[in-house]
């Protein structure tokens, strides 16, 4: 368990220097070649994983490091608001009454 740790943190520590570093802790329900799910209270966590995290075993407690990168991003049009003619200020409306 301490070799996993250390591997993570000295794996996030070279790779991604300038992200801010994350941790959680869980016990594990899946582990594949390129994702680890763990269960923290009711919340399932889904992270991404670099090559092996070592011998980690369903059901086992564990504590991940991570960090958080945006591999792209999409952004949304402008829009302009149409624009909208003020009434005129100042005018008076006219008598018809004689004075």
């Amino acid at each position: 368990m301490k070799r996993i740790a250390l591997a993570l943190i000295l794996a996030a520590s070279t790779t991604f220097a300038a992200s801010k570093a994350y941790q959680v802790t869980g016990k594990v329900l899946e582990i594949g070649n390129d994702v680890i799910v763990i269960q923290k209270g009711n919340e399932k966590w889904e992270i991404a994983k670099d090559g092996s995290l070592g011998d980690v075993r369903l059901g086992q407690k564990v504590t991940l490091f991570y960090t958080m990168s945006a591999k792209s991003m999409a952004v949304a049009p402008e829009t302009v608001a149409p624009a909208t003619v003020a009434p005129e200020a100042g005018r008076r409306a006219t008598s018809t009454k004689a004075h």
